[in-house]
């Protein structure tokens, strides 16, 4: 049950990039360039979206949200290696899997 709900899930949020258009490369780059606000808006979204869903799930008894102490240097490091990995390639983890599935040859790391 829970493989076969990790694959709707997927296949959910893979329709969602790809009817967007987030996939295109060019659109990826527009964001980079603050040109293009498509991705901005898909992110708010889902942050939106994100935010409401685990606070329900906190009040209806499901999740329970607790934070851990800020740890700056390594959010840090991970954002710059984030940001210049999607710098280079124009694609972050969830986009480059997407396209790779969409067959975009960009987004193959061994062509």
């Amino acid at each position: 049950m829970t493989l076969l709900l990790g694959l709707f899930l997927g296949a959910a949020f893979g329709t969602v990039l790809q009817l967007s258009g987030v996939l295109s490369h060019t659109k990826i780059i527009g964001t980079l360039r603050l040109t293009g606000f498509t991705i901005m808006k898909l992110i708010m979204t889902a942050i939106g979206v994100g935010l409401i869903g685990v606070h329900a799930l906190d009040a209806l008894g499901v999740a329970h949200m607790n934070a851990k102490d800020l740890y700056l240097p390594g959010i840090v490091v991970a954002g710059l290696i984030f940001g210049v990995g999607f710098a280079i390639t124009g694609y972050c983890s969830g986009t480059v899997l997407a396209a790779a599935a969409e067959g975009k040859l960009d987004a193959c790391p061994a062509r």
